[in-house]
């Protein structure tokens, strides 16, 4: 799901997920919250990118909503669906797309990836943990996914890291990287488990040879 669509609009960024608003208010729990339909957030993004003719700045926003699906999940025990609006800026252009991604959350919270436009969920090696719940500093996670229409293999390491304190937040980082043919990329989400989604996240991809970071500004529905 890390090349759901353009590394170009930067959708895997915040890889998203986000949400909370002006500061935290203490420990974060090790149990990842159940999300809301209709929850939304938005994000200030910021970053390099280099499309083989031209390099520079990268600044704009993401916005993400959750929406219920309708699949049948194969890991959780509901599926859901981000959407995704993204608007940036690059090289004195603006680039506007929407985006889905599908995900499923057990009873437990954990989250896992099912999917992105065009491409469900068709088989994994172990469950594509995306969050983990309970979630604990140490802990390992490892997949190779499969996606309809895109048979190519996708390997998925995740590794939870320590504990930091993030926009008044006390969050887990959890480190990701991906690998799918000659494409491969690494990230660091911030996840803030009462939350239920990161507070930042950062994205390292060689499409395009972008890195940018995503930063909670605000979350403006149902937290």
């Amino acid at each position: 799901m890390h090349r759901i669509a353009l590394i170009l609009a930067v959708v895997a960024l915040v890889a998203i997920g986000g949400c909370g608003g002006g500061g935290g208010d203490g420990a974060a729990s090790n149990t990842t919250r159940q999300l809301v339909v209709g929850n939304q957030v938005i994000y200030s993004i910021t970053g390099t990118g280099d499309n083989g003719a031209s390099s520079g700045p990268i600044t704009g926003t993401a916005t993400i909503t959750v929406y219920s699906d309708t699949a049948t999940p194969k890991y959780g025990n509901r599926s859901l669906r981000f959407v995704w609006e993204i608007n940036i800026q690059f090289q004195g252009h603006t680039y506007a797309d929407n985006v889905t991604v599908y995900y499923e959350q057990g009873a437990n919270g954990a989250i896992y990836q099912a999917g992105y436009e065009g491409a469900r969920l068709v088989t994994s090696t172990a469950a594509p943990v995306y969050f983990p719940s309970p979630i604990s500093a140490g802990a390992t996670y490892s997949y190779v996914i499969t996606y309809s229409g895109d048979p190519a293999p996708e390997q998925n390491d995740v590794n939870v890291m320590q504990k930091e304190t993030v926009a008044g937040y006390e969050s887990y980082r959890v480190h990701r990287t991906w690998t799918m043919n000659s494409y491969s990329g690494a990230g660091d989400d911030w996840l803030v488990p009462d939350l239920g989604l990161p507070v930042k996240s950062t994205l390292d991809g060689d499409i395009d040879d972008v890195t940018v970071t995503g930063t909670m500004v605000l979350a403006s529905k149902n937290f």
